[in-house]
């Protein structure tokens, strides 16, 4: 396997930036992905006009993989905290649809207009997945595509499917502020009660 930088490729042979040439027979590419550098963070507007790829410069963070501090009803599927090496992540987005769907429904019976997390509770999430990840495969060292640029896992969950399914299960209002419909929008506090 040759992995130095190629110079040129020829009908039957690679050379490399060492001036040698390889003969090869077959040439695969393998450019590989980054999840924590998706394009579409940087499309998303929240609160005071920020980017979420500017909200999560250099690090993503939502709670229960879901929802954003400063970004009111936005909802995520596969966000950070959510991906799998072990299991189906299909399992996951279902989890977090039953979630969101909860979320909507009482959002319509308490004829509430926006939700909103808490920071405090997305800090305690992203502590308590950085806290469990220690020790794991996924931050034994080893440099993966689960890794962000300053060497941070906020891709994988680190725990069991059914246990995010259970934390899903219902949508915790305790956790989030909400703006009531067909009121007049007041700044925002952290310990607002919701509902």
């Amino acid at each position: 396997m040759i992995t130095e930088r190629i110079r040129e490729i020829r009908a039957h042979s690679v050379v490399t930036e060492d001036g040698q040439e390889h003969e090869v027979d077959t040439i695969i590419c393998g450019t590989g992905f980054h999840v924590t550098d998706a394009p579409f963070p940087q499309h998303v507007r929240g609160r005071h006009n920020q980017t979420l790829a500017e909200k999560w410069k250099p690090n993503p963070t939502a709670y229960l993989g879901t929802t954003i501090v400063d970004f009111p009803n936005l909802f995520l599927l596969i966000g950070p905290y959510t991906g799998l090496g072990h299991n189906s992540m299909i399992y996951m987005i279902e989890s977090q649809i039953n979630y969101i769907l909860d979320c909507l429904r009482k959002m319509e019976r308490r004829k509430v207009q926006a939700v909103e997390v808490q920071s405090e509770a997305q800090a305690a999430f992203d502590d308590e997945m950085q806290r469990r990840m220690q020790g794991t495969a996924w931050t034994s060292g080893c440099d993966s595509w689960y890794l962000n640029s300053t060497g941070r896992n906020t891709t994988i969950w680190p725990g069991f499917t059914f246990e995010f399914r259970y934390r899903t299960r219902r949508f915790d209002w305790q956790h989030y502020s909400h703006v009531a419909r067909n009121s007049v929008a007041q700044p925002r506090t952290d310990t607002q009660p919701v509902g």
